[in-house]
This record gives structure tokens, sequence and C-alpha cells, in this order.
């Protein structure tokens, strides 16, 4: 296993970089990373909602597709 080195880190908070978080700070992380992707998606759904034909053709998708995965609910692939 590789080690991550971060050079940005603050040297007071170092010592923290070598111990697992606790049980429900590893819970509360998992669920802000959900929540972030579902954002990411609801943003890049509405802006894909938002091209017209020229830019989907430029991406290679037909407005059919882009409507279709513009439609889909956040939570969903």
């Amino acid at each position: 296993m590789t080690q991550m080195t971060t050079p940005h880190l603050n040297p007071r908070l170092a010592y923290l970089a070598d111990k697992p978080l606790p049980a429900p700070a590893q819970v509360a992380l998992a669920i802000a990373v959900v929540f972030v992707k579902w954002e990411h998606r609801r943003r890049s759904r509405i802006a894909l909602s938002r091209l017209d034909d020229h830019l989907l053709a430029d991406i290679g998708l037909k407005r059919e597709a882009a409507v279709h995965e513009a439609g889909l609910p956040f939570w969903r692939h």
C-alpha cells in the first residue's frame, strides 16, 4: 500500500493524518460524499438539458439521449 503525502497539511494537525476516523465520522463522511455526488449529478443534468443540438453533437449525443439523461432523478446513475 502506498503512503500518501499531503504537503499542504497544517503542521498542527499532521498527527491526525495517520489515525483512522472514528466510526461516526466515517458514516458522516460517507453521507457527505453521497450528497456531493447527488449535487454534481443534479447540476450536470441541468447543464445537459440546456445544451443546444450543435453542442450535443460535439459531445456525441442526440437530443433524445440528452433529454432522457436530464430527466433522470439525481439519485439514479
